[in-house]
């Protein structure tokens, strides 16, 4: 596991593009998403952790859009708080949710969220 250096490990950024297939992960198109992993996401934050289960891949307006709405990324998994660890929050990955693993595996856990659609969104 690598923490608290400047730069992800190529390794590390390899795992997660090969994870997101070069897509978004987010994929909010409503809002605009690009659809292509434009940026490496720290889902949490403090310590910048650069482990696998901690990184998205996600579009620039994604990534705008997970900061800008604190509340929901947190309920999403996009954003993880402080006293939790990243492979222990699920998060909504393409309106799915999911548990992301240290190997670059997710595996799906819950229904389809319909996140795309839903007025908490976009509303």
């Amino acid at each position: 596991m690598s923490k608290k250096t400047k730069q992800i490990p190529k390794r590390v950024v390899a795992q997660v593009e090969a994870r997101s297939g070069g897509n978004c992960e987010i994929l909010l198109t409503g809002i605009g998403c690009t659809m292509r992993g434009e940026h490496r996401h720290h889902r949490k934050i403090s310590g910048r952790e650069h482990t696998i289960e901690n990184l998205l891949d996600v579009c620039h307006v994604c990534h705008t859009y997970i900061h800008a709405h604190p509340a929901l990324s947190y309920a999403s998994g996009w954003l993880v708080k402080m006293n939790y660890e990243p492979e222990n929050v699920t998060v909504i990955r393409r309106s799915s949710e999911v548990k992301l693993f240290p190997d670059g595996r997710f595996e799906h856990v819950g229904a389809d969220r319909g996140l795309l659609d839903s007025e908490e969104v976009f509303g």
